[in-house]
């Protein structure tokens, strides 16, 4: 996997690298120079953190394996967060664990994996709003932005969908998801799956979300990968700026099990064999925990939605797809429609939500499409047999323009 830089010299490099003021206009066209606050956000992020391996794993990546404890989301809880009763790892989720890319390599006991930035990466951002969106300012399903700053082109790019969605006050959603690898090239910018769990979706209100799933996004500023990589993203508002894949530092992770932007190795073959992971979000003893796989990933802390509605509870559960471009959308999950079915089209399945006493409750979906002549979703045809899927929908298309 060749050799790594150790911390103590990439934060050598990131301390002595000049600053400058970066206007839209030279947006990626400063490449040795960072943005004031981005620099220091960075040394502010490393700087309780103690950093026991760091491993590049097959596809290039770096990620810095740290004392649990020691990372930024620390700061946030007085003592490590024990995570709640896991279930069973399936074989699947293990399999995937093995092809993200760490081989035999041994991860120290105790730590936890962050994905770590290249300098060059760095030096692409004109703010830290920038930083922490990674450049992608996300749109829910509702259309209204959730963040980012508004004169990159991704901005002004309408994002597509093909979801279902249920308004139901509970604890959180459950989906098993297909895992697909659909071509993203030219003036496209990004195809994925997900789930959301949104509240404060009345008019008037501050939108908050906490949303994971998996996306293909090769002008990624820390991917530059044709490759779908892992993602989580919340949407704090309240004051708050939003974060994809944790640059902010505010998500706990608990797990070293699948790390938050690691390139996912395994997927779905049209009429071959069909990958899948199950991610759930569950609000539990007042904190929005992640699990992925049937494993605890880690925890948003509660108070850090700032009294807004999300902190106690979620107001719609949604899965689906989401597409961007610029003139061009690309292909959404495998690319085929949903009346192809299993096999073929992309699908959500076991879906549900958690009510107010406890309970998973298979989802009712809403299906919108909106622009259903390119993306679809369906809850037919049927499921394959002797599977158990529950509330289940196909989804995906071929894009256009």
């Amino acid at each position: 996997m060749g050799q790594v830089e150790s911390i103590s010299s990439y934060l050598g490099r990131i301390k002595s690298t000049k600053v400058t003021e970066k206007r839209p206009e030279e947006w990626a066209l400063v490449p040795d120079a960072l943005a004031p606050d981005v620099k220091q956000h960075l040394i502010d992020y490393y700087a309780e953190v103690k950093v026991e391996r760091t491993i590049r794993n097959a596809y290039g990546q770096t990620f810095d394996f740290v004392e649990m404890h020691s990372q930024p989301a620390a700061r946030h809880f007085d003592r490590p967060p024990v995570p709640p009763i896991e279930d069973a790892p399936s074989p699947m989720f293990a399999a995937l664990v093995d092809a993200m890319g760490f081989g035999s390599t041994q991860i120290p006991d105790g730590t936890v994996p962050l994905l770590r930035p290249t300098l060059e990466q760095l030096t692409r951002f004109r703010s830290l709003a920038d930083y922490l969106t990674l450049g992608m300012p996300k749109r829910g399903p509702s259309g209204s932005e959730a963040g980012g700053d508004d004169k990159l082109m991704l901005a002004a790019s309408p994002h597509r969908y093909a979801y279902g969605s249920q308004q139901v006050a509970c604890l959180g959603g459950t989906t098993f998801m297909s895992l697909c690898k659909p071509t993203v090239a030219g003036a496209q910018i990004l195809s994925l799956s997900q789930i959301w769990c949104k509240a404060g979706i009345s008019p008037g209100q501050m939108l908050q979300t906490v949303e994971a799933g998996w996306q293909v996004c090769p002008s990624n500023s820390l991917t530059n990968s044709p490759d779908p990589f892992f993602f989580i993203y919340w949407n704090p508002s309240y004051g708050t700026a939003p974060s994809f894949n944790n640059a902010d530092g505010n998500f706990y992770v608990t797990s070293n099990k699948f790390p938050i932007g690691g390139t996912i190795g395994q997927t779905s073959s049209p009429g071959g064999l069909q990958y899948e992971i199950d991610v759930a979000y569950r609000l539990l003893s007042g904190d929005w925990w992640l699990y992925v796989g049937g494993v605890a990933l880690g925890v948003w802390k509660g108070s850090l939605f700032n009294g807004g509605p999300l902190g106690t509870g979620c107001e719609e559960i949604v899965v689906g797809g989401e597409t961007a471009g610029v003139g061009s959308y690309p292909p959404m999950g495998s690319g085929t429609f949903a009346n192809t079915g299993f096999g073929q089209a992309a699908y959500h399945r076991s879906i549900t939500y958690r009510d107010l006493s406890g309970a998973d409750v298979a989802a009712t979906m809403q299906i919108t499409e909106t622009t259903p002549s390119e993306y679809t979703m369906s809850s037919g045809p049927p499921a394959p047999a002797g599977h158990g899927w529950g509330r289940y929908v196909y989804f995906g298309g071929p894009g256009g323009n």
